[in-house]
């Protein structure tokens, strides 16, 4: 079955509190859904959120990326998945959130299609999943008594924010975490590239001798930063994961490649 029609529609959910993170404050969640129908009329979904300090992208360019992809795409059936991606990553640099948005869209629809869920689809056989939930960077308080909530209504592993001001604080907003939330929990830490290689190992080593007991560490240092990466991760026990120095797979051998993180 054919694609034969491409939409997009923007999305705006207001947060019941606003959301921080080292790189940016969001008080509405802003997205662009994308639509992709085929000949049968179904219809596979994707979503672009805009996150100009992370991807350069904004609304308006994701919509122009789409709408620029939508006659190239028309006419293509969506199970030949490879030369559909091959033309989105070929016929334009960057984009990754715009791209993704059709991506997610080309998947459900050829899923679809085949009458199978995507986890089998994909050959995969587990067909659950666990999510962690962010806490928002705020006040080592605040942080203490949101995780301790999100706890109680179900979650068993939280991503932690951090970055913002002096280290010393954001050891603080772990440790208060880890003493509400007790040591059944994992927890993930995310410095959105807010630390220096230096400042990261400083507050990575000094968790560790607490026993604070951290899953993870998730892009200490700036995107650009491979070599801090590299640094820290050698530095340090705790796993070191890299999220904004990955936006392509060249991205991803060249950080293997330098075992940063390993």
């Amino acid at each position: 079955m054919k694609i034969v029609d491409i939409s997009t529609q923007r999305i705006a959910v207001p947060l019941r509190k606003p959301f921080k993170t080292a790189l940016r404050t969001l008080h509405t969640a802003v997205s662009i859904v994308v639509k992709i129908t085929d000949e049968s009329g179904r219809v596979g979904w994707g979503e672009a959120p805009p996150t100009l300090a992370i991807t350069g992208e904004q609304l308006e360019g994701i919509e122009a990326f789409i709408n620029w992809m939508k006659p190239q795409l028309i006419g293509m059936e969506p199970q030949e998945l490879e030369r559909i991606i091959a033309l989105l990553h070929c016929g334009s640099v960057r984009n990754s959130s715009a791209k993704a948005a059709l991506d997610m869209a080309l998947y459900d629809l050829a899923t679809q299609q085949c009458s199978m869920p995507l986890y089998r689809f994909l050959g995969g056989y587990r067909n659950e999943l666990q999510t962690d939930y962010t806490v928002s960077l705020n006040s080592p308080k605040e942080m203490g008594e949101d995780a301790e909530a999100y706890v109680k209504s179900g979650f068993t592993v939280l991503k932690i924010k951090v970055g913002i001001g002096d280290i010393t604080e954001d050891i603080e907003r772990v440790k208060e975490i880890r003493n509400r939330v007790g040591k059944g929990i994992k927890l993930r830490l995310d410095a959105n590239q807010g630390w220096k290689a230096k400042q990261a190992i400083q507050a990575i080593r000094t968790m560790e001798d607490a026993g604070l007991d951290l899953e993870l560490v998730e892009q200490p240092v700036h995107a650009d930063d491979i070599e801090g990466l590299e640094r820290v991760t050698r530095s340090v026990d705790t796993l070191i994961m890299a999220d904004e120095s990955v936006c392509s797979p060249q991205d991803a051998f060249r950080i293997l490649n330098r075992r940063a993180p390993i």
